[in-house]
């Protein structure tokens, strides 16, 4: 049940709960259990929560229309003080549907927009409900926070509110409810002048909240208490050392460790606020490869250092189509996480998958940018040269043989793998962006005796892969 909650003062629970929900059926149902426990009732209404003005129809009953009238004469601008929510994330307004245009005609934030998402136009509304210093704690899907396309929302949001916290919850957050989206919870407080500064933000990694990824209850290893505790002592003394906890579980495979620190406001940035980006964790790699010791072992580069292969161009496609060339296509789910290609299809270039991008060649460096894939790298073969694979791969084209090796070597170690994790961008299918690996990837390139071994390792990989791959072609007569 998903009821947004709006607290007035300090005015007794039947006077001050009051709730918005859209199906008719669960709003009864939330009426009926708050009177049950004693808080009320009359004030959990069934419509928009977006909506500012519910309007009354024609075919309207007595009851509906005086629970409207209600709702409109209780759901006032700027008259709660708290704001608690899980709006649903994937629903869009269009202009071209004339009930869903007066909500985005309501809305600030879609001004000029012919569609909009749910996820932003609730910060909106919560905006207009909140009285000046009130607070909101709202979940919302992480393509807010650091989504290309999203930055205008983000400046809009550090314009109307000071960020109070951020808490990364686990990818598994809503598998009970069937959904597969990364989200966090982040905690605002609505201005109280225009000029208000921006302070110090507390941020959190929760690994798990009380269930795994295969929906067993795990109450015991739940992080959000221990979390919320660190925030008290946090208020109360003012200072709150960084906290890396590495709880991780025979029987759960987790994926980062919990975390909990503060961000200064000036290493805030309106292109991420997602607690991934500043995460404790992710620093500890970055100091790690920049240490001294590490410097007589490796060369930090960047992903600018190295030549990427662009995708393929309409004059290109159009070439391959008119070639009547036979191509094989790879997808990230043929290959192993060592980098082994299992399978393929072939086909004329128009018969292949259309979200094929690059062409390859032999020697080439496949990374996988996917969150869950990552770790992923293939020095492609001969035998897969010219052939196709989509987006969801970085395609690097080293300068020799042995930089292609040291590269494969290199992003397959757990640098880069947290690295990925940590640098990911967006909520359903988390990757990492060319910007970032450009600008920000660190790329751990061995010098000396290690490069030495290095190069030996992996050309005995290399031949124990090349051993696999012809496997299929011994078969009994």
């Amino acid at each position: 049940m998903i009821i947004r909650i709006l607290i007035y003062s300090k005015t007794p629970c039947y006077e001050c709960l009051f709730g918005v929900e859209g199906n008719e059926r669960v709003s009864r149902v939330a009426r009926i259990n708050m009177y049950l426990h004693g808080d009320g009732g009359s004030h959990i209404f069934h419509g928009d929560g977006l909506d500012s003005e519910p309007l009354i129809t024609d075919d309207s009953t007595a009851e509906r229309k005086d629970e409207i009238t209600d709702h409109k004469n209780k759901l006032i601008p700027e008259s709660f003080d708290l704001v608690l929510s899980n709006p649903p994330f994937s629903m869009s307004y269009e202009v071209g549907n004339d009930d869903e245009n007066r909500i985005l005609q309501q809305r600030d934030v879609a001004a000029g927009r012919k569609k909009a998402k749910s996820n932003v136009l609730f910060l909106d509304r919560y905006n207009e409900l909140l009285k000046p210093g009130g607070e909101m704690l709202i979940v919302i899907d992480d393509t807010v926070l650091n989504g290309k396309t999203q930055k205008n929302v983000r400046e809009w949001m550090l314009g109307e509110f000071i960020l109070l916290g951020v808490h990364s919850l686990p990818f598994n957050a809503f598998f009970k409810a069937k959904a597969n989206i990364k989200t966090s919870i982040i905690h605002l407080r609505k201005k109280e002048e225009e000029n208000e500064v921006q302070g110090h933000v507390f941020m959190s990694i929760a690994n798990n909240i009380g269930h795994d990824s295969h929906c067993n209850d795990s109450t015991k290893r739940n992080n959000l208490v221990d979390i919320l505790m660190m925030y008290f002592n946090w208020i109360r003394t003012g200072q709150l050392n960084e906290s890396i906890k590495t709880n991780q579980d025979q029987h759960e495979n987790l994926e980062c460790p919990q975390q909990a620190w503060i961000v200064s406001p000036e290493n805030l940035k309106t292109e991420h606020l997602d607690s991934f980006y500043y995460s404790p964790d992710l620093k500890k790699c970055r100091d790690a490869l920049r240490s001294k010791e590490k410097a007589k072992k490796i060369k930090i580069h960047y992903g600018k250092d190295f030549k990427i292969t662009p995708k393929i161009s309409k004059q290109n496609k159009d070439k391959l189509r008119n070639s009547n060339e036979i191509l094989k296509y790879i997808e990230i789910g043929d290959v192993t996480p060592y980098g082994l290609i299992v399978s393929h299809i072939t086909g004329l270039f128009d018969e292949l998958p259309t979200r094929g991008k690059y062409q390859i060649r032999k020697g080439d460096v496949l990374v996988a940018i996917n969150n869950s894939s990552r770790g992923t790298v293939v020095l492609v073969p001969a035998e897969y040269d010219k052939a196709i694979c989509p987006s969801g791969f970085l395609v690097i084209r080293p300068d020799s043989i042995e930089q292609g090796k040291l590269l494969w070597c290199a992003l397959r170690s757990e640098y880069a793998r947290a690295q990925n994790y940590y640098l990911s961008e967006t909520a359903s299918q988390p990757e990492l962006k060319p910007d970032i690996w450009e600008s920000e990837f660190m790329v751990p390139m061995p010098l000396g005796d290690l490069r030495t071994q290095a190069l030996k390792e992996v050309n005995k990989f290399m031949h124990h892969i090349s051993a696999l791959s012809e496997a299929n072609k011994i078969k009994l007569a």
